[in-house]
């Protein structure tokens, strides 16, 4: 099928837009000569490309291709995740060993089950146990030394950005259930409904980040 304007506007989620804004957001008000700046752009750069693709294979039909790139890109979203948590955490060596053992379970996973169409499931259930146990562990760090600071700062608010995301879509891929997901709240289908609220509040503290990171640079 043809790809014009008409058919690309009705496959486009409206999530998509809110991503778009973020992705411009960060470019243009982001310090890109920081680590963590560049990695958060990489990030939405990475899920932007996911999602044009995804509505090009929609429209020409090609819907196993879609859970294919899943494959890729989720493990690539996590690993990139894994890294930005990895330089702004005290137990390195913990999020180190984690993150290589998150790296080789990808890389085996698609490997030898190359043709299968739901590894993603199995990738983003992984990759967020990971992200979740290292988070909840630097928390209690900080909350054990009485560094109150901690979660009021930037990075916190940076760090927790994809949590919600990883809680809502772990749930959403562990239970592997057709039938559960197409059940509708608020008359949305419910796998919907947890992607589409997990990715606003997803992006929503993207900006946060980017909208204090900006203030302090004028700041200082």
């Amino acid at each position: 099928m043809e790809i014009t304007l008409q058919n690309l506007v009705t496959s486009t989620k409206p999530i998509v837009y809110y991503l778009l804004f973020t992705l411009f957001y960060a470019f243009f008000k982001l310090n890109k000569q920081k680590t963590n700046n560049k990695l958060l752009i990489a990030v939405l750069v990475l899920m932007m490309l996911t999602e044009v693709l995804c509505v090009g294979f929609d429209i020409n039909g090609y819907r196993r291709d879609i859970k294919l790139l899943y494959n890729f890109s989720i493990p690539l979203h996590n690993i990139i995740w894994l890294l930005i948590l990895y330089r702004n955490i005290n137990m390195k060596l913990l999020a180190k060993f984690l993150s290589i053992f998150y790296i080789l379970f990808s890389v085996i996973t698609n490997l030898f089950h190359s043709l299968v169409f739901y590894n993603y499931s199995y990738l983003m259930v992984v990759g967020a146990f990971i992200y979740l146990v290292l988070f909840i562990a630097e928390s209690f760090y900080e909350l054990q030394k009485e560094n109150f600071a901690f979660f009021s700062s930037n990075i916190f608010i940076l760090l927790f950005s994809p949590i919600l995301l990883f809680l809502g879509l772990s749930i959403g891929f562990g239970f592997r259930s057709t039938a559960l997901m197409s059940n509708k709240v608020f008359g949305i289908e419910l796998y919907d409904f947890i992607s589409h609220f997990t990715n606003i509040v997803y992006y929503s503290f993207i900006n946060l980040y980017i909208y204090r990171e900006k203030r302090n640079q004028i700041g200082n």
